[in-house]
């Protein structure tokens, strides 16, 4: 998994999750807010194995804005291609 697809992970698990923990909580469905908090959680946990330098491996700060470089190597992060898609020289 690249660092793209890991930072979509991140951003729909964060915010599905706090919908459903709001929407189980707020109407009393327990088992909706432990999902929400489930969904949550896993989308941390896989972001902080997943969402890494291509270049050196080293994972990278996820809190906050999305990095335009790696803070390890300086390698510059391509947020609008996917890598895998480009054409072969």
């Amino acid at each position: 998994m690249n660092y793209q697809r890991s930072y979509q992970i991140y951003i729909f698990g964060l915010v599905v999750g706090v919908i459903l923990m709001l929407i189980g909580y707020g109407y009393g469905i327990a088992w909706m807010g432990a999902a929400g908090i489930v969904i949550f959680c896993a989308a941390l946990v896989q972001t902080a194995f997943f969402f890494r330098c291509p270049n050196c491996h080293h994972t990278m700060e996820f809190r906050g804005r999305k990095p335009s470089a790696c803070p390890h190597c300086g390698q510059a992060l391509d947020w609008h291609n996917n890598p895998k898609e480009r054409p072969k020289q």
